[in-house]
C-alpha cells in the first residue's frame, strides 16, 4: 500500500479503495477530530501531537461512562439533552 506524508498529521497510508487527493482531502476535513481520523486511516505520527482537550461529565449517571467529550460544546449538548427538561 501507498503511504503519504502529511504535515502536523503523520505518515497516513492509502487505502486500495482511495486516491491519494482523496486521502488529504479527507485528512484536511477531519484534523481536529483526531478520534474520527484514527478510525478511518492508519496513521503513523512522525510530530508529537498536541494534547487534545477532553471533557467530562460529571453528573452520578454518567460517572461510569469512558468516553469523554472532545469539546466543551459537546458537553453542554450533552448536558442539556439529557439534564435540562
Amino acid at each position: 500500500m501507498e503511504k503519504i506524508t502529511i504535515k502536523n498529521v503523520g505518515v497516513v497510508t492509502v487505502p486500495e479503495r482511495n486516491t491519494k487527493e482523496e486521502v488529504i482531502n479527507i485528512v484536511n476535513t477531519l484534523k481536529h477530530d483526531i478520534k474520527t481520523l484514527n478510525e478511518m486511516l492508519i496513521i503513523e505520527p512522525i510530530e508529537p501531537i498536541e494534547p487534545i482537550e477532553i471533557f467530562w461529565c460529571d453528573h452520578e449517571a454518567c460517572l461510569e461512562v469512558t468516553e469523554p467529550f472532545y469539546s466543551e460544546k459537546e458537553l453542554i449538548e450533552h448536558i442539556c439533552k439529557c439534564y435540562i427538561h
